[in-house]
């Protein structure tokens, strides 16, 4: 199971997490958190992540959810479930900003 914890507020956010763990207590154990932060969106474009690159999350339309997200195909015991591929990035903005405008943008996939 999952379970992804969101607020605005990072008090409200920690006074939540906090009262999960402990009616998880004994039922259920954390085996990893990632913490992070995210501005509220105000706008339609694409948020800017700290080292100054446009995110490049897309959600799939409508038409493409049902093929995007539920699996169809495959053992029994896996269809019509789903999966998660998470990747986690450590920013190193010390690195970064020592580097040249050329391998940032190689990073990104701009070049």
């Amino acid at each position: 199971m999952f379970a992804q914890v969101c607020a605005e507020d990072p008090i409200v956010l920690s006074h939540a997490v906090r009262a999960l763990v402990l009616a998880a207590t004994g039922i259920a154990t954390i085996h990893w958190m990632q913490r992070g932060f995210r501005r509220p969106v105000t706008s339609t474009s694409s948020m800017r992540n700290l080292m100054g690159q446009v995110d490049g999350t897309v959600q799939p339309s409508a038409a493409e959810f049902a093929d995007a997200v539920w699996i169809a195909e495959g053992p029994e015991w896996l269809r019509g479930g789903t999966s998660i591929a998470v990747r986690r990035i450590r920013m190193e903005l010390d690195t970064w900003d020592q580097l040249d405008l050329r391998p940032k943008s190689r990073s990104s996939g701009a070049e």
